[in-house]
């Protein structure tokens, strides 16, 4: 199998280590996914304003895409979301019966509103 020297780390490693690219020997970037994954969350952590500015510029044009991403992400990770929705719960019991019971007087209130209007 053909193999090829990772820049970085200077591992000899095959060629499926390697990400594609035009520009780099047998059309294989210079860094193997390992490092190039490690040099891309490095550069994510030094410039975390930067892109997060750049993220939230594309948010904020593209409405409907970023809700429908979020949508679909909340519908891959449902057990995540409701793992952490129980673990908040029994964290804040407080807040959950105050929530609870809120919820329980608008809808009373409601009631009494339709029943107002019938009179």
């Amino acid at each position: 199998m053909p193999s090829k020297i990772c820049f970085r780390c200077k591992e000899e490693k095959p060629f499926s280590a390697f990400n594609k690219s035009k520009r780099g020997k047998f059309g294989l970037h210079s860094y193997c996914r390992e490092c190039d994954s490690a040099n891309h969350k490095r550069w994510h952590l030094k410039n975390r304003e930067k892109v997060l500015k750049k993220v939230n510029a594309w948010n904020s044009r593209n409405p409907e895409k970023f809700a429908a991403n979020k949508r679909k992400h909340k519908e891959k990770h449902k057990d995540h979301y409701f793992e952490y929705q129980k673990e908040w719960a029994k964290k804040n019991r407080d807040k959950c019966r105050l929530k609870k019971n809120i919820g329980i007087m608008l809808v009373n209130l409601n009631k009494w509103e339709k029943f107002l209007l019938i009179l």
